[in-house]
């Protein structure tokens, strides 16, 4: 969908079917960084071939299945625009089951902060917080949390006084406490 002069937009919703209750999330294409980010929760229902929901964005969708393409019109209420924007909207069921965020997190070693990678379904995706630091650790250092002994988060200040060693190798560089190694897999730079 595209506003005259605006760059088009790309949709992505992950739909749960319960009986006809409909449940799950919205994602917009960030043309930028080619990422789909999340945008809020759906919910709606789906009588027969017919099928409407709205989104916690204000958005609104309504159309007919068919096989496995859903037609309908997507009614975008964002307040970037001056009035309603009304778009056609065709999209395609896929058979892969978006894993959750924690599993997201899990599979690809991001511990904490945002992260960015590419999902189980083949998507590119922002997650906001893949956790916190807690139990005494330091801020979260290329989606890992520091082990607690260690005082530093940089090289300058992880020092031989608390036993702890900059690692430059260990995701780009992680204090690490004696004993402690690398994650097993560190994870993909972000870009």
């Amino acid at each position: 969908m595209s506003k005259t002069g605006e760059t088009p937009a790309s949709v992505r919703y992950e739909i749960t079917d319960n009986n006809g209750q409909l449940s799950g999330n919205a994602f917009d294409l960030e043309p930028g960084r080619n990422q789909y980010i999340k945008t809020g929760t759906l919910t709606g229902t789906r009588t027969g071939t017919s099928a409407q929901w709205s989104t916690t964005a204000g958005d609104a969708i309504t159309g007919t299945l068919s096989g496995t393409t859903f037609t309908g019109t997507l009614v975008v209420t964002d307040n970037t625009y001056d009035q309603a924007l009304t778009a056609q909207l065709s999209l395609q069921l896929s058979s892969c089951v978006p894993e959750s965020d924690v599993a997201f997190c899990s599979r690809l070693g991001a511990a904490c902060g945002q992260f960015l990678g590419t999902d189980n379904c083949g998507v590119r995706r922002v997650v906001a917080s893949c956790g916190t630091c807690s139990g005494g650790a330091l801020a979260c250092n290329q989606n890992q949390c520091p082990p607690p002994e260690c005082a530093g988060t940089t090289s300058g200040t992880c020092t031989a006084e608390s036993g702890c060693a900059w690692v430059t190798g260990c995701c780009g560089g992680l204090c690490l406490a004696p004993g402690e190694t690398c994650p097993i897999t560190c994870p993909p730079p972000e870009g």
